[in-house]
């Protein structure tokens, strides 16, 4: 779901999880393990390390995909496939607009800004 639609009920309802455990863990990847795989990412962009920017990016792709956040999947997936065919393009500009998307996600769900 865009950020902008993006509703937690509906979400969790699709994914069978009762809406208080899936805010939980909706918070928790949000704030934490993203923030862990961002760092990351950040890292080895700056190395050039195509291999972790690959492993990183993957881990993104699947968690957003299961958390239907699909801004965040469209990105890190960009992210995924350059890296995996060692392509150089601007890692850090696509890592910044997820971050963005993040922050709208953050406000829909939490009103964190």
């Amino acid at each position: 779901m865009k950020s902008k639609d993006y509703n937690m009920a509906t979400a969790a309802e699709e994914l069978g999880i009762d809406l208080d455990k899936f805010k939980t863990l909706m918070k928790q990847f949000l704030n934490e393990n993203l923030n862990e795989y961002i760092t990351r990412l950040r890292e080895n962009i700056v190395k050039n390390n195509f291999t972790e920017i690959t492993f990183f990016a993957h881990k993104i792709v699947g968690a957003s995909a299961n958390y239907q956040t699909d801004e965040i999947t469209e990105k890190a997936r960009k992210i995924k496939d350059a890296a995996k065919d060692r392509r150089l393009i601007d890692y850090r500009m696509i890592l910044a607009e997820m971050e963005e998307e993040i922050k709208k996600y953050k406000s829909v769900c939490f009103g964190a800004k």
